[in-house]
């Protein structure tokens, strides 16, 4: 889905589904979210929220008000453009009496091949930042932990793994919101399996999900695609229907 950003009489942005928050109370961080559960956007490092989304408390983040409103992909792509180019965009006066319609034609620039990679950039960063996003993991003392997978957090705990290994005791590392804490080599390989099967899953979907969207052969089709939908057996690599198998999900 994709949407434009309206304030007063400009719009000031656009977006897409990806860029839906929420806040979570209970570790003070900010979360990714859909439009049924969002709170706010984010673009350009600002929040925005308009009337319809879900309420956030006050106190908690700071926002300006903008017109959340969904859009096409075509406009969506126009719309980009313009702000690439740096352009002023103006909402249009309504006009006094409806316009003879003109004959529609079609933007030779946005071609079938044009959607397809611009759907595959999408699903690929949503890929990426599902992966960062991280993981809740209980661990021994019986609590649960979340990790986020920031690039920094993937090598630390990759790190940790070889140290547990080798024998290493003194492993230690710092759970979202959480002071720095000694690990047992258990806990240890049980965070970094965790890691792997979160790598694992995601990056063999977005695999064959890319593989799938080649296959479409309408535009409708591919601008329906979203991170998550089903991939036709046919178009699932090996190893993906064996993950799907034992219980992975995107």
């Amino acid at each position: 889905m994709y949407y434009k950003l309206i304030q007063g009489k400009n719009i000031i942005g656009i977006i897409a589904s990806i860029d839906f928050r929420k806040y979570q109370e209970k570790h003070k961080r900010i979360l990714f979210a859909d439009e049924e559960t969002g709170q706010f956007v984010e673009y350009k490092e600002k929040y925005y929220r308009d009337d319809w989304l879900r309420a956030l408390p006050e106190a908690t983040v700071r926002t300006d008000y903008a017109a959340i409103v969904r859009i096409e992909f075509e406009e969506y792509s126009a719309l980009a453009e313009a702000f690439l180019a740096e352009e002023e965009i103006e909402i249009p006066e309504e006009p006094a009496e409806e316009p003879t319609p003109e004959p529609q034609t079609e933007d030779p620039d946005v071609t079938l091949e044009f959607v397809k990679e611009a759907k595959i950039k999408q699903m690929s960063r949503i890929c990426e930042e599902t992966i960062k996003r991280g993981f809740d993991v209980t661990l021994s003392d019986g609590k649960p932990h979340h990790f986020s997978l920031e690039l920094e957090d993937q090598l630390k705990i990759q790190a940790l793994a070889l140290k547990a290994q080798s024998g290493d005791q003194m492993l230690y590392w710092h759970p979202d919101g959480e002071l720095c804490t000694f690990y047992s080599a258990a806990d240890v390989m049980k965070i970094y399996g965790e890691l792997e099967r979160i790598q694992t899953m995601q990056t063999t979907y977005f695999n064959s999900l890319k593989y799938y969207i080649n296959s479409l052969q309408t535009i409708e089709d591919v601008s329906a695609i979203a991170y998550g939908t089903p991939i036709p057996e046919q178009f699932q690599s090996e190893v993906l229907r064996y993950l799907l198998t034992q219980g992975g999900t995107t």
